[in-house]
């Protein structure tokens, strides 16, 4: 049984937020949560941790709290992009690709990707093209 099984969720998220950055140097904004999200730099890839749930059955025998976390992605692009259509859905299944089996360099779980959809992220900024990936 290993004991060394705690992650903090900030330690998990940066871990997530560097892999990203280092596999898509072209990305001009990889954060979470941001606050503005009128004026991001594009293309762009948010993240934000969606669903904490309870897993009894991963109980490491340590008394810590094991659980399933449930992540999105939005990649975003300005619809004047060339071939926008075409290039957020390579986007999305390159993200897809890179996060399949990730343990992001942690003691978690590999990573499990959910889907890959069209996202309307905020319907009043319509000059970005979304996409969503999802996984947990």
């Amino acid at each position: 049984m290993n004991a060394e099984t705690e992650v903090a969720l900030d330690t998990l998220h940066q871990a997530i937020l560097d892999h990203i950055a280092a596999a898509f140097p072209a990305l001009a904004t990889v954060s979470d949560y941001p606050e503005e999200r009128r004026h991001l730099s594009l293309p762009a890839c948010l993240v934000e941790l969606a669903e904490m749930d309870g897993v009894p059955d991963l109980d490491p025998g340590t008394g810590q709290l094991a659980v399933m976390t449930r992540w999105e992605a939005r990649l975003i692009i300005g619809w004047r992009t060339a071939s926008a259509a075409r290039e957020i859905r390579r986007l999305a299944g390159a993200l897809g690709v890179t996060i399949h089996q990730q343990r992001w360099g942690l003691p978690v779980g590999t990573a499990e990707v959910l889907g890959m959809t069209p996202d309307a992220f905020e319907p009043q900024l319509d000059q970005f093209v979304v996409w969503r990936v999802d996984w947990q």
